[in-house]
């Protein structure tokens, strides 16, 4: 199965689809104390017990994984995979569960581990199971205490043409190219061995049917649980770092941590920000965040959507994952953590100051509500943010009205309100001489689709003091903001993410940089799969980052 497809699998089976399989995320939900010696428990082991610390081992990444291992694996040059896989660190996903293990080994239940790691020679190493045991007991997991009498011994009965024999080794249970129930069976009925009860924690909904059918058909209960708690703890993807580590692995035989590379990308980078402008709120939750947010569903909807906006490019996939953030953050005080958790972010990367564009939403307890729940976030950030108020360009003219009288009474924060989109402006035309009498800055999205036409008259009818995206910006209306020295805001990866432009050098902004003012942000960077270091990396491979504004400053 490729790994595109496990992945799916693994999203699209987070649903109860057996009365004796539950789904959890903490092995809190488990009573461990009614186990005893006429049970059997048995562990999976990757994302369950452990996971790999770098974003190319972990689920969301797997399609990456696929494309880059496969015409290896065609060759049958193993060796960087290898390296892949053992050099890249891992860690212990719940570190309760280590005492939890060895407290029932100590009752005498016996415990052991189901993995689909391979065995025998793989790349650098003579002996892969090994490696893996020898990690588990770096990590706290020792299962050898199970079966102590039998040491090790091979499925020869169970062996296909093409792969290795299952194996039983100190306590695990090697299945890889086979299901996991029948390398179960087999091991149960070798050892002759019956359990009132055996339980399974398994992350794949496929790994646990195959073994509740077996234990069903040697008469035991069964109680599987789909473990999910592994997913609160997935990195973002960023392409960028793992094409930089693929390639170093191929040409160096070194592995990278996601760490080592994102240093060597974006140190520079990261040194001379001084802040982060054009930050939208509903794209850019740090994703740990979300996840822990969310229930199950809706992780899986998040993560499927997101996989989706990486694969296919499509401004429909952006949509819908902002659906799908918007479905984990509806409640005032999850935005209110989720602000902190934003702004604790970019003090991380080095932001001091943001400028954070907020759509107004109404959560159940209005639109003022919302907002000043992110006041109460920006209380005591790490970073100084300033909000700008977003609504559709097609918006009413009461809308653009209630936005204002709210700018006007959080002047503490809001400074000014954006316009976006690339709707018609005539319904909100009425309300436009008042934004101006208010003071209150103006914000424009311009040229984001093609859609967008009569740019220069909407422009000369609006008056922005700045202009946003434009991906496809008239001629006519690009002069007219350089003669005027509005600036540009935009961002390079939402025009390739949305499907708007094949390759970065294609972007307006670096021809509109010849005469006017360009403002570079991130936009939405949970989305994007992008942060602000990596667009100024990104605008540097073409252009002369010295020119931006408002996002950069020179190193003494």
């Amino acid at each position: 199965m490729s790994a595109m497809k496990r992945f799916l699998l693994f999203l699209l089976t987070i649903v109860s689809i057996s009365a004796d399989i539950q789904i959890i995320d903490s092995f809190d939900r488990l009573d461990f104390q009614v186990m005893d010696h006429e049970t059997l428990v048995i562990f999976d082991v990757d994302d369950v017990l452990i996971m790999a610390e770098d974003q190319l081992l972990q689920p969301p990444s797997w399609n990456q994984l696929y494309r880059l291992a496969g015409p290896l694996f065609q060759k049958g040059h193993t060796f960087p995979l290898s390296l892949l896989y053992t050099e890249t660190a891992r860690r212990v996903i719940d570190p309760s569960i280590i005492a939890t293990i060895q407290d029932l080994q100590a009752r005498g239940v016996p415990v052991i581990a189901l993995t689909s790691c391979a065995t025998g020679a793989f790349g650098h190493l003579s002996n892969i199971q090994k490696w893996r045991i020898d990690d588990l007991r770096k990590l706290g997991f020792d299962f050898s205490h199970a079966f102590a009498g039998c040491h090790s011994f091979v499925f020869n009965e169970l062996q296909q043409s093409g792969a290795p024999a299952p194996l039983f080794e100190e306590g695990i249970l090697f299945s890889k190219g086979y299901t996991k129930g029948e390398v179960l069976s087999a091991f149960l009925e070798r050892q002759n061995l019956h359990y009132s009860t055996i339980y399974f924690l398994d992350d794949l909904i496929e790994n646990l049917l195959t073994v509740e059918e077996a234990a069903k058909a040697l008469g035991s209960h069964f109680k599987g649980y789909q473990y999910v708690g592994a997913i609160a703890h997935f990195k973002p993807v960023d392409p960028l770092v793992i094409q930089t580590q693929w390639n170093h692995l191929l040409e160096k035989n070194e592995w990278l941590t996601d760490k080592q590379v994102e240093e060597r990308l974006y140190r520079s980078s990261r040194k001379q920000i001084q802040a982060a402008l054009f930050v939208t709120l509903d794209g850019a939750y740090p994703l740990p965040f979300l996840l822990k947010m969310a229930s199950p569903q809706k992780q899986k909807t998040l993560l499927t959507v997101l996989e989706s906006v990486r694969a296919n490019q499509r401004s429909e996939d952006v949509r819908l994952a902002l659906e799908a953030v918007a479905a984990i953050m509806n409640k005032d005080w999850k935005v209110r953590k989720g602000v902190k958790a934003l702004c604790q972010q970019l003090h991380d990367e080095g932001v001091y100051y943001t400028e954070i564009h907020v759509p107004l939403h109404d959560l159940g307890k209005g639109m003022d509500a919302y907002l000043s729940s992110i006041e109460k976030a920006l209380d005591k950030s790490p970073v100084t943010a300033w909000l700008i108020l977003s609504i559709p360009r097609d918006s009413s003219a009461e809308t653009l009205e209630k936005a204002i009288q709210m700018a006007q009474e959080h002047t503490l924060y809001v400074q000014g309100i954006a316009l976006t989109g690339d709707g018609s402006i005539e319904a909100l035309k009425p309300a436009l001489p008042k934004v101006h009498k208010a003071k209150v800055p103006l914000f424009l999205s311009l040229g984001e689709t093609e859609l967008d036409h009569h740019q220069l008259e909407v422009l000369k009818t609006v008056h922005p003091s700045r202009v946003l995206h434009g991906y496809f910006i008239q001629n006519d209306a690009a002069a007219w903001m350089q003669a005027r020295y509005i600036p540009l805001e935009t961002t390079l990866s939402g025009a390739t993410v949305n499907g708007y432009l094949n390759q970065t050098s294609l972007h307006p902004v670096f021809s509109f940089l010849q005469k006017g003012r360009i403002m570079l942000g991130a936009e939405y960077p949970l989305i994007y799969s992008t942060h602000l270091a990596k667009e100024l990396y990104l605008f540097g491979q073409i252009a002369d980052s010295d020119r931006l504004e408002g996002v950069w400053r020179k190193n003494p």
